[in-house]
């Protein structure tokens, strides 16, 4: 007969599952923090988080307000406006009223940032092979339900993309 003592992990498999749980919390922002000042030196004078902006703008099917852009990049409505500031500033966006929200801008991309991207799908396609280098695809798969998991835990939104909002 089996009791509940023989199923129990001992005290330090606990300890190792805790301290691996709080390397990954940790590690995950480590590891963002990382691939920006990587890839920030990289992208200049663009930088990663404003690339990672254009790309999903590039993606969506509808011109959208920087209110929606916030919740699709996961920020704060006033970061992604300072965001989107900047990349007007070097040309790359250009915000409009929105025809039925009076307070609200659209935010687009200008054809100088469609010429960029263009220019960079080279650079995209090595980032992804740098960074998954020596990592097979079911680590991958696993990877990504793993993280998407973790983000509905924390606010009930999916990592994966909305196919009703991007291309």
């Amino acid at each position: 007969m089996t009791t509940a003592s023989d199923n129990a992990r001992p005290a330090d498999d606990e300890d190792s599952i805790t301290g691996e749980k709080e390397l990954i919390f940790a590690g995950v922002h480590t590891l963002a923090n990382r691939m920006q000042a990587h890839y920030d030196a990289r992208l200049r004078p663009l930088s990663f988080k404003q690339l990672h902006a254009m790309l999903i703008l590039s993606r969506l099917h509808r011109l959208p307000l920087i209110s929606h852009l916030a919740r699709v990049l996961g920020t704060s409505h006033q970061n992604t406006a300072k965001l989107v500031r900047a990349l007007e500033k070097l040309g790359f966006a250009m915000c409009r009223p929105h025809p039925s929200d009076r307070r609200g801008q659209t935010v687009e991309l200008t054809p100088a940032a469609q010429e960029y991207l263009a220019r960079t799908t080279d650079f995209a396609q090595d980032a992804l092979d740098e960074i998954f280098a020596g990592i097979g695809d079911r680590d991958v798969a696993t990877c990504m339900a793993v993280l998407d998991r973790m983000s509905l835990n924390l606010n009930g939104q999916s990592l994966r993309p909305d196919p009703e909002v991007l291309r």
